[in-house]
């Protein structure tokens, strides 16, 4: 897989006519300007949201903005089992193909709490939730050639692999850096573009997320730019 060098903007996404593209988180932020260019490049794109009046809201702006636009709204409530089997029922029922899933949904340092399954809140929406949800529709994305899960990442995850590093023995530790991709991988993170901020932290409080981001930008903007690692970014 060759990876592009130099500036690359939506400009170079290519058709995507005849695609489905589901995208988690897709009413605001990264995950809406994700959603937005996808459906000018003339993908079906599905928005998964857990409040069903943001996602509305969301559709409303983005056929004002593509009027051409093939859009449509799925409630997905990453913080229950039950609520994500229910969506990808209802995904899988309408659409016998994904070719591409964002999971871009997510929530930062929320007061302590637990999903309606017992995991804690952060961890439980974060990971758990995306790991069952991709799970669960995985069957209509292998059979589709080219098929792409896309998991965006925020910078406090290093803060994991520092702590599991300390931990380890020298040796070990240069090895887990540097190991190479396991045989017959599918890909990996390919680049780190940048940051931009996000409002996914409790009120007061401000996170960054990896984004193509240009300094001196709007946030409109620095979202815009933001989805663009979402195309290099293969798990």
């Amino acid at each position: 897989m060759s990876v592009r060098q130099g500036p690359w903007t939506v400009a170079d996404v290519p058709d995507q006519s005849g695609r489905v593209a589901v995208v988690t988180g897709a009413n605001s932020g990264i995950g809406f300007e994700a959603a937005a260019v996808l459906a000018r490049r003339g993908a079906h794109t599905v928005l998964a949201c857990r409040d069903a009046g943001r996602a509305d809201a969301a559709v409303t702006r983005l056929s004002a903005a593509v009027p051409e636009a093939t859009v449509s709204v799925v409630r997905l409530d990453l913080a229950s089992l039950a609520a994500i089997r229910t969506a990808a029922d209802q995904i899988l029922a309408t659409h016998d193909r994904i070719d591409l899933l964002i999971n871009n949904a997510g929530l930062m340092w929320p007061p302590y709490g637990k999903t309606a399954d017992g995991f804690e809140l952060q961890f439980g929406t974060n990971h758990l939730g995306h790991f069952a949800f991709t799970g669960l529709v995985l069957e209509a994305m292998l059979p589709v050639p080219g098929s792409r899960v896309v998991t965006v990442s925020s910078t406090p995850r290093s803060a994991a692999c520092c702590a599991l590093c300390r931990s380890l023995p020298a040796a070990d530790s240069r090895a887990a850096h540097h190991a190479p991709a396991r045989p017959g991988a599918t890909g990996a993170p390919v680049r780190h573009p940048g940051r931009a901020g996000q409002h996914r932290a409790r009120p007061g409080r401000r996170t960054s997320l990896p984004c193509a981001a240009t300094p001196g930008r709007s946030p409109a903007h620095r979202g815009a730019s933001a989805m663009l690692p979402s195309q290099f970014v293969i798990l």
